[in-house]
C-alpha cells in the first residue's frame, strides 16, 4: 500500500508506528506540524529506514500562535491547506491522521473523498470534548457554543471516515453514541518506540553532563499544558525543600514551565530544576537519570486523553508516580503494571507521600522498575501492533477506487 501517516503531533509513537509499517513492505509518507512547539520523536531519516519511508515537515510561515484563539484557527485552516497538497502529490492509497485540530481534519477527510483515498481517523484525543470543557471553563456562554460546535463537527468526521482507530477502549461508548458504527471501531492501545527506550544506567553522559549522577532525582519530561496542573510539582518541591539530595526536574517548555518559573520567583524552591525540551536521542538518557518518574493529568481529561509518557516510563524500568483521574487507561496500565503509584488526581498529599516512599525506599524503586520493564516488553511488541494497524488500513482498500 501507499500510506499517508499524518501526525500533527510528531510524537514518538505515530512515528515508530509509521517506520514498521515501511519496513513491513508499504510506501510510507509521514507528516507533522513542524511548526509546533512539542516533544517530537525521531523525525529524520537514519540508516536503517528502509527506501520506502519518508518524513516530511509541515512549515507554517509564521510563529504558530497556540494561546490566541482567532489566529490559532486561521493558522490551522492553512495547515490543512498545506497539509492536503502535500498528501495530493504522494498520491496514497489510505491515510491515517492522528492528533489533528479538526478544521485541517475536516478539509483532509473531504479531499481523500474525492481523490477516492481511504481515510482513517486515529483517535489519541477526543478533541471535541477536550476544545469543549477548555472553553467552557474560559467562556461560559459563548465557550459553550463553540464548544458543542467542534462536538458536532468531530462527530461527523468520524461518521464519515471509513474506519476509526482507538487507543482506549474507553473511548468507545462516546464513539458509539455519537452514531459510529461499532464495526468501524478497532482499538489499537498506545504503544512507547520500546526499541528507541533502552534500560541504561543512571550514570550517564546527560545525567553527568547536568549534575544529576550524585542526586536523587524526580523527573517530570514531556508536554505541561492545560491538561495538566503544574502547582502540582510546586507542592512536591515545597515538601521535599529539606532534602538537599533530591533535585525535582522539569523538562518542558510553554505555559506550564513559564507557570514554574514564576513559582520559582515567588518561592525559593532552589531545587526544583527546568530545563527546556531536550533532543529525541537523549530521551533514553534523560529517563534513566530518574530515581523516580512523574506525570500528571487533569480530571476533565479523563474520558479523552491517554498520556504516552506514562508508557514511555515503563520502558525505562523506573518507577513512576501519576496524578490522573482514575478512569484513565493510564491508571489501569500503572496499577496492571506494578510500575509505580496511580494516585487520583487533584489529591497532591497524596502524590507526595508516594513519592516520599519511593525515595526512601530503593528496594521498592528497584522492584518497581523491574516491572515496569516486563511489562513493556511483554505489551509494546511492535511487530504485532504493526500487523494489526496495517489489518486496519487494508479493511478500507474494497472501498477505495485504485488508481
Amino acid at each position: 500500500m501507499r500510506i499517508v501517516i499524518h501526525d500533527y503531533a510528531g510524537h514518538p509513537g505515530e512515528i515508530y508506528m509509521s517506520r514498521e509499517l515501511a519496513r513491513r513492505g508499504n510506501e510510507v509518507l509521514h507528516l507533522y506540524a513542524g511548526s509546533i512547539e512539542t516533544p517530537r520523536g525521531e523525525l529524520q531519516i537514519t540508516p536503517d529506514d528502509p527506501p520506502t519511508f519518508k518524513v516530511e515537515g509541515i512549515f507554517l510561515d509564521k510563529p504558530f500562535r497556540k494561546h490566541t484563539y482567532v489566529r490559532r484557527q486561521l493558522q490551522e485552516i492553512e495547515y490543512g491547506r498545506l497539509l492536503v497538497d502535500a498528501i495530493g502529490k504522494f498520491k496514497p492509497d489510505v491515510v491515517l491522521s492522528a492528533n489533528t485540530p479538526l478544521f485541517p481534519q475536516a478539509r483532509l477527510a473531504r479531499a481523500c473523498r474525492k481523490w477516492g483515498v481511504g481515510f482513517v481517523f486515529w483517535v489519541m484525543d477526543v478533541y471535541g470534548l477536550a476544545v469543549d470543557a477548555a472553553l467552557r471553563g474560559k467562556l461560559p456562554v459563548i465557550g459553550g457554543l463553540v464548544g458543542s460546535y467542534y462536538i458536532w463537527l468531530e462527530k461527523q468526521l468520524l461518521r464519515a471516515s471509513d474506519q476509526v482507530i482507538l487507543i482506549s477502549e474507553g473511548f468507545a461508548p462516546t464513539i458509539e453514541s455519537w452514531g459510529v458504527p461499532r464495526e468501524k471501531l478497532q482499538i489499537v492501545p498506545l504503544w512507547p518506540p520500546l526499541d528507541e527506550l533502552p534500560v541504561l544506567p543512571k550514570d550517564n553522559d546527560w545525567s553527568r553532563q547536568n549534575g544529576f549522577d550524585q542526586t536523587i532525582n524526580l523527573i517530570y519530561a514531556g508536554t505541561l499544558g492545560s491538561k495538566h496542573n503544574p502547582e502540582t510539582l510546586v507542592a512536591l518541591a515545597q515538601q521535599l525543600k529539606a532534602r538537599e539530595d533530591v533535585r525535582i526536574i522539569v523538562v518542558s517548555e510553554g505555559v506550564g514551565s513559564e507557570y514554574l518559573k514564576k513559582r520559582k520567583m515567588e518561592t525559593p524552591l532552589e531545587h526544583l530544576v527546568l530545563l527546556p525540551y531536550q533532543p529525541y536521542d537523549q530521551l533514553a538518557q534523560v529517563l534513566a537519570s530518574a530515581d523516580v518518574l512523574l506525570a500528571l493529568l487533569e480530571p476533565s481529561a479523563g474520558a479523552f486523553s491517554v498520556p504516552g509518557k506514562v508508557l514511555s516510563h515503563l520502558c525505562a524500568q523506573r518507577p513512576q508516580v501519576a496524578a490522573v483521574p482514575m478512569i484513565n487507561r493510564a491508571a489501569k496500565v500503572i496499577q496492571d503494571s506494578g510500575g509505580g503509584f496511580a494516585i487520583p488526581v487533584g489529591d497532591d498529599a497524596a502524590f507526595v507521600d508516594a513519592v516520599v516512599t519511593l525515595i526512601d525506599d530503593p528496594e521498592l524503586r528497584r522492584e518497581m522498575g523491574l516491572k515496569s520493564r516486563a511489562y513493556a516488553d511483554t505489551e509494546f511488541d511492535i511487530g504485532r501492533i504493526g500487523e494489526r494497524v496495517e489489518g486496519v488500513l487494508k479493511l478500507v482498500m474494497p472501498n477505495v477506487s485504485r488508481k
